[in-house]
């Protein structure tokens, strides 16, 4: 394993910032030769990977990362340009129907192809974060045309996402890569039944994968060593929706609300997964949240077959792990917009969800395969074409086959007729470059091919 050099990775990949406020805006390439002047001012505020002085988060973050039209604007060489992985160079609008999207629902800003530079800030507080924001898109501004386009996040009471269960559980754990225990929920299995890091290829550019090749093979290595691909995808919640769909099956299935959520989810809203807990929620929640799987429960009698987080994440159910190993995300998103209240009877107009930020080295192998065949695709989850009942993209009506349990004299209950929860209003593919790689673009070393294949300059 070679060691990560956390100086050159862009922060916020290795180990999430888990700061409660961010805002993440946008911009467009006019003139090449301007842009790369202002990224050559800006790398040195840009937060790496390194450890946090004495344990203490900064008050704020900023990262940046480029789509592909970004790096065609920045002129980088036809050559390699070429090169850069199929998905990435498409783009997510031209990829919407394979991820199950109607690109109808994406914003202009979205569907024009005019985004080609994201800026991205984390802060503690909301000062904080207008501050810094008000400062960079200040320089940024005589540089690059920003965008009439800003998503802002924040994190929610409990830490929870807009239905109510807690979000960011079970991210994989980097080789290299700071973090608790290695376990069933985060790690790899090996061959005596314990569990190791991922390999950081597996998230990571430059570096060895799962399958031991170097990812990001063929691209020179100055442009893409430590960096990332990154999944921008704004999600609208329907909460009133999710909520009435709960109440009124629960109603007609003589169960609770909490149970119904649950096993269209996978977890209990304390977070407690149905692999630890089928029928009640434990008040006071002593295990891992994220150490568990689904060998023991193979016909789906405690968490369903087609639930939520057993689709996303199938870690053991089919008795091994590698169906699973190598499909992993590192997610970083935040919601967006505020807390439906609990007694609301009505559509209150307010736009809420989720700003999934996903961070993957193979679009294509990891985030696209976990949307299209796992989520919008009940077959592997032998579910036939039954797709997600949280966030798929039900065509007319979607469904869950929630499986009886003999033990237990449970029988089997159909949720059917269920709504869209959940609608894509926009995203993109991002490459988000080392520092080393960010430095190069600001020098136009990647308009040539030879100057690009040169060795990186001590910066």
């Amino acid at each position: 394993m070679n060691p990560i050099d956390r100086a050159d990775v862009q922060g916020n990949i290795l180990r999430g910032y888990r700061l409660p406020y961010s805002e993440h805006w946008f911009a467009r390439v006019q003139d090449a030769k301007a842009a790369r002047a202002f990224l050559g001012e800006m790398r040195q505020q840009i937060e790496t990977g390194r450890t946090w002085h004495r344990g203490k988060k900064p008050a704020t973050t900023l990262n940046v990362a480029f789509s592909y039209a970004g790096l065609a604007a920045l002129e980088v060489a036809p050559q390699i340009l070429a090169k850069l992985p199929f998905a990435f160079r498409e783009g997510m609008v031209r990829r919407a129907s394979l991820l199950g999207d109607d690109v109808e629902t994406y914003d202009s800003t979205w569907r024009s192809g005019r985004v080609h530079v994201w800026f991205s800030v984390h802060a503690r507080d909301l000062d904080s974060l207008r501050e810094r924001v008000s400062l960079v898109s200040a320089r940024a501004r005589s540089r690059l045309e920003l965008l009439d386009y800003v998503d802002r996040g924040q994190r929610l009471p409990g830490s929870t996402e807009h239905f109510g269960f807690p979000a960011g559980i079970s991210n994989p754990r980097v080789e290299d890569g700071a973090g608790g225990p290695t376990t069933s929920g985060n790690g790899v299995r090996t061959p005596f039944g314990a569990y190791r890091p991922f390999a950081t290829g597996e998230f990571l550019l430059g570096h060895r994968d799962e399958g031991g090749e170097l990812s990001g093979d063929g691209l020179p290595a100055r442009l893409i060593e430590n960096g990332t691909y990154v999944v921008y995808r704004k999600l609208e919640q329907d909460v009133l929706a999710f909520r009435r769909y709960v109440n009124d099956t629960a109603r007609w299935a003589g169960e609770t609300p909490e149970y119904i959520a649950a096993k269209l989810m996978g977890r209990w809203q304390n977070g407690l997964p149905l692999a630890a807990a089928a029928y009640a929620p434990a008040n006071d929640v002593a295990v891992n949240l994220n150490d568990f799987g689904y060998a023991s429960d193979r016909s789906g009698a405690g968490c369903p077959l087609g639930a939520h987080i057993r689709r996303a994440n199938p870690r053991d159910a089919n008795g091994f792990t590698m169906l699973s190993e190598r499909h992993r995300l590192l997610r970083r998103g935040l919601p967006y917009g505020p807390v439906l209240p609990r007694d609301a009877d009505s559509d209150d107009a307010e736009d809420r969800g989720l700003l999934f930020i996903a961070m993957n080295a193979n679009i294509e192998r990891q985030y696209e395969f976990v949307q299209r065949h796992w989520l919008n695709d009940g077959a592997a989850a032998r579910q036939n074409r039954d797709r997600d009942p949280v966030c798929g993209a039900h065509v007319g009506q979607g469904k869950l086959v929630v499986q009886g349990d003999p033990r237990l004299d449970r029988v089997p209950m159909i949720c059917a007729e269920m709504p869209r929860f959940v609608t894509t209003r926009g995203g993109e593919y991002f490459f988000m470059p080392g520092l080393g790689g960010l430095f190069g673009l600001s020098q136009g070393s990647f308009s040539d091919v030879q100057r690009s294949a040169a060795p990186r300059p001590q910066a």
